[in-house]
């Protein structure tokens, strides 16, 4: 009966004249492949949206959209679809699907995203590496997802371009995951990059993933007197987001900004830019109001 029914959906959106009608027929389809209790079925259904996707017409937004929803209701066997059209050698279907997974919103383009970024990532040019790491940072779910591929794919590729790794921990910042020591390690590294946007990047991300263990490294950035002043602030700010962390059902925590406090409070008066001052000054107030007063007053 379902594969009856969406046969004749299918046929519909193929071949309708009618755009409207084309993508309900398109959407209907591929909610009979949510539902049927046959995986064969449904992995025929998304073929099939899948070669119907490819003849629409990339200009008509309402339908092709309408096309790749029907797909991603097929779930599973509709995203390892687009993830097999993502591994070909044909640099034009790679394109097309790394765009598609910017769209798709479900666990299973997470996972499919995954599969990709854990797997051979060295036939995707740096434009198409970029959109998959984006890719994730749309997909707003309930249990919300980890972005596994990004930590794989960091990890293995860690001479990659600086503007790929930027955008990981973009991703990441935006989701969650500055816990994992590999995202440590970049933060620490590029902090010193030769480019002064991506050591920026790096600075920012620093703070935005609380990664805790950067708070020495940063500080080290800070008292850099060859660095601008716009990065040092930078640097301040960051430091500000890296409180002490508590461990949960334990009498401990792990100190962050806390370490470096003394030491800033006592070369502060050596300090020669009156806005790197100020805002040190604010930090102090944030981390420990009660010494932030009377260091006021001294300087």
């Amino acid at each position: 009966m379902n594969s009856e029914l969406a046969a004749g959906l299918l046929a519909c959106a193929e071949l309708d004249s009618h755009p409207a009608v084309q993508r309900a027929a398109a959407l209907a389809a591929g909610s009979v492949g949510a539902v049927t209790v046959t995986s064969k079925l449904r992995e025929q259904i998304a073929v099939e949206l899948l070669r119907i996707l490819g003849k629409t017409d990339h200009t008509d937004a309402y339908l092709f959209d309408g096309v790749l929803r029907a797909i991603e209701r097929c779930g599973k066997e509709g995203i390892s679809q687009l993830t097999a059209m993502a591994s070909r050698s044909d640099h034009v279907q790679r394109e097309l699907a790394s765009e598609l997974f910017l769209a798709l919103r479900t666990h299973e383009a997470a996972d499919g995203l995954d599969q990709l970024l854990t797997g051979d990532t060295s036939q995707f040019s740096e434009a198409q590496l970029g959109r998959l790491l984006t890719a994730y940072r749309h997909i707003v779910v309930r249990p919300s997802i980890d972005a596994a591929g990004v930590f794989t794919w960091l990890e293995r590729n860690p001479d990659a371009p600086a503007v790929l790794q930027v955008t990981a921990w973009d991703t990441l910042g935006l989701i969650g995951g500055g816990k994992s020591p590999v995202v440590t390690n970049l933060t620490v590294k590029l902090r010193n990059w030769p480019d002064a946007e991506v050591r920026l990047s790096a600075i920012k991300a620093a703070g935005q993933l609380r990664v805790i263990a950067a708070a020495r490294p940063l500080y080290d950035a800070l008292q850099d007197a060859q660095r601008s002043v716009e990065e040092r602030q930078e640097v301040i700010k960051s430091l500000a987001l890296l409180r002490a962390e508590d461990w949960p059902f334990d009498d401990r925590s792990d100190p962050g900004v806390e370490l470096i406090l003394p030491e800033l409070i006592a070369e502060l008066d050596s300090w020669q830019e009156p806005q790197l001052i100020a805002d040190a000054m604010w930090l102090v107030g944030q981390i420990d109001p009660g010494n932030a007063e009377p260091l006021a007053q001294q300087l």
